[in-house]
């Protein structure tokens, strides 16, 4: 663990990692865009209350995609440039599994952190700014019969998030940061197109971001269903990691 939390206060010490963290004052740029009645930022008709403020910010994410692309890159610094530079070389008496739970914990860690602040952010200037806007709700949210169903768009959009962290991992172990970049694109564009593949998409983890929009409406399945995806393409893509890190020659 001592490994661990080591690797992620290097990986915070970096500039990338400084860059996703200014992201967190984007809760507050909307706010105020809101309030200045700006046009880009204008939303006529639609009652938010904090929750609903907080779900279009991961939305955000999701969709502009910079939070995740820096977050790529933070992953590709940990990895590919430490192989690279042959840094890898400094671990030379710890266990190749132990040092690659270390760079996966910095980069995830790295993350939840930004995460945590993100949501914090959220809230904060939803109340101390938004709130006064025409469409705010002073409350938690403006639409409590659909708490659950906007906590689960929510919980499935961080998912697909862990899901492109992880892709951007393995990427790195094995490519330079525009190669890795350039395919995570790829992957995005195809996150983007999927939903005119009728149902293939809920046999990926890019199927599950809209609750409404799936067939059963019992929402304990969908959950259930949407993580067995998950882990059905994460678990596997791990182990692959684990087993090439373990063999591989940083020459």
């Amino acid at each position: 663990m001592e490994l661990s939390i080591e690797e992620l206060k290097k990986t915070l010490k970096r500039k990338d990692a400084m860059l996703l963290m200014l992201l967190v004052l984007w809760p507050a740029l909307v706010s105020v865009g809101i309030r200045s009645q700006s046009g880009f930022f204008i939303l006529e008709g639609i009652q938010v209350g904090a929750l609903e403020f907080l779900y279009g910010q991961m939305v955000f994410q999701q969709i502009i995609f910079l939070p995740i692309l820096i977050i790529i890159v933070v992953a590709s610094m940990t990895f590919y440039k430490e192989i690279k530079e042959k840094q890898i070389y400094l671990y030379k008496d710890i266990p190749r599994t132990q040092i690659l739970h270390s760079k996966y914990f910095s980069v995830y860690g790295t993350y939840f952190i930004f995460l945590i602040f993100y949501i914090l952010s959220c809230f904060f200037f939803f109340f101390t700014i938004y709130a006064g806007a025409e469409n705010a709700v002073n409350s938690f949210s403006a639409l409590p019969e659909n708490i659950g169903s906007i906590l689960f768009d929510c919980f499935q959009i961080l998912m697909l998030i862990l899901f492109f962290i992880h892709v951007g991992i393995s990427l790195s172990l094995r490519y330079s940061t525009g190669v890795t970049i350039f395919i995570a694109l790829i992957l995005y564009g195809i996150q983007n197109i999927i939903g005119f593949f009728g149902n293939i998409k809920y046999f990926t983890p890019f199927g599950y971001t809209d609750i409404l929009d799936f067939p059963i409406a019992d929402m304990r399945i969908v959950l259930l269903l949407s993580i067995s995806i998950w882990l059905l393409y994460n678990i596997p893509l791990y182990r692959i990691n684990r087993n090439y890190f373990k063999k591989a020659e940083f020459n």
